[in-house]
Parts: structure tokens; C-alpha cells; sequence
């Protein structure tokens, strides 16, 4: 076996699929390590992995994607797959991984496969905030908030981890929000969401380019 410990033939039929390149990057499934997990409207599961790899996680229900529902980031040693439910139903969830360092044409095989049974749903959820691919590439995380759509007339506290930025910042209704910076990484600001429009976070990483790349999207409804 190339696993962590030695499990029975009972446990390893009911483990959840493990491909080739799970053990080639040397990932470690932490829970969930199940092929089929039964959900009550939201769980997370984490997968301790080194610095090198870049995950791509979907979602999909009966072929549709459902990614809204489905956020994942990278925290200090761990991927972090954050599912949220708003509709109930049997969703496939399937994870590809690669090192940074591959030059495989932006292919990512798959290393983990699980069916999730959600026997509760979250009606009142409205999704995760839409990432762009330079959160994930950057191993970006989002603290607060974790929900797209802000309240009008509220106040959110925007908190976020962004390694390699100098400088981060909401667009909103044509305005800049910088946010501030502390310890090198952690950026943080409070925002007024006065009426409807869309909200963007955007970081500028000086060994990159001197751009702003958009990282996540909100809505304020």
C-alpha cells in the first residue's frame, strides 16, 4: 500500500478514490477520507499539502456546474475546501492537482474523487464570492467575508491573507479602497456597501508586473 497506515479491506473499499498523482505529490487527505460523504448543508474538507502544488477543485451536480457553492484556498500547510449548500441533491466533487514548476499545459490531473449526498441545504445562502485563478495561483486567503453578497446600507470588514502583494484594494462604484496592510501579508479594511453594484478586490505583485489583478468578486444587494 502507499498509504499513511495500514487500513482493512473493508476500509480500504469505502475510502475515498486516490489516483496516481495523490501519492506522486505527496498529498495527505486529513478527514473526510471516505469516497462518499453525507453532508447537512455545509462541511470542509482539508488536504495537507507543500507549498509546490496548485489544486484545481469542481463541483457538479448531474454534469452542471455548481461551483458558487464550493470555496477553496491554501492556509499555512493545508488546502481548505469549503462547501456550502443551497441545494440538496448528490454532487460529485473531484480534485486535480500539479506542481507550480510543471510546464504540462495547464493540464492538472486528477488525484481525488468523492459523490456527496446533501441531505440539508442552506436556502438562505447565497454563494461563495466568485476567485479569480491569480487567488489560487498566489495561495491567497479569504478570512471575512465568505458569503458574495453584502447587505446594502451595512458595514463589512474585508480581511484577507496575500503573500507577495504590496498593495491591495476594493473597487466600488468607480472608488479605490485601499486596504491596510499588517505583519507583510495580512490586508485589512472596513467598507460601506451604500447601494447595489458589484465589489472587486484587486492585489499589484510587484515581482509579477506593476498591474492590479483582480482576485475576488462580490455583490452588494
Amino acid at each position: 500500500q502507499l498509504l499513511d497506515e495500514p487500513v482493512s479491506l473493508t476500509g480500504f473499499e469505502v475510502m475515498a478514490n486516490r489516483l496516481p498523482e495523490y501519492f506522486i505529490n505527496n498529498l495527505n487527505l486529513l478527514n473526510h477520507k471516505t469516497g462518499v460523504i453525507n453532508i447537512e448543508s455545509k462541511t470542509m474538507i482539508a488536504i495537507r499539502a507543500d507549498e509546490n502544488i496548485s489544486l484545481l477543485v469542481r463541483l457538479t451536480k448531474e454534469g452542471k456546474d455548481f461551483s458558487d457553492q464550493l470555496f477553496y484556498q491554501y492556509v499555512e500547510d493545508q488546502y481548505q475546501i469549503n462547501l456550502h449548500f443551497h441545494t440538496q441533491g448528490k454532487y460529485q466533487l473531484n480534485i486535480y492537482a500539479k506542481q507550480k514548476t510543471e510546464d504540462s499545459g495547464g493540464d492538472y490531473p486528477a488525484v481525488l474523487q468523492f459523490t456527496l449526498n446533501v441531505k440539508s441545504a442552506d436556502s438562505g445562502f447565497s454563494g461563495f464570492p466568485e476567485v479569480s485563478s491569480m487567488f489560487i495561483d498566489y495561495q491567497c486567503a479569504l478570512l471575512h467575508p465568505l458569503e458574495k453578497q453584502l447587505p446594502v446600507k451595512s458595514k463589512t470588514d474585508f480581511q484577507l491573507i496575500v503573500p507577495e502583494a504590496d498593495s491591495v484594494a476594493v473597487i466600488y462604484q468607480g472608488e479605490w479602497i485601499f486596504l491596510y496592510k499588517r505583519k507583510g501579508i495580512y490586508y485589512y479594511n472596513n467598507f460601506f456597501c451604500s447601494k447595489e453594484g458589484e465589489i472587486k478586490i484587486l492585489a499589484r505583485f510587484p515581482k509579477k508586473d506593476n498591474q492590479y489583478w483582480e482576485l475576488l468578486t462580490y455583490d452588494c444587494y
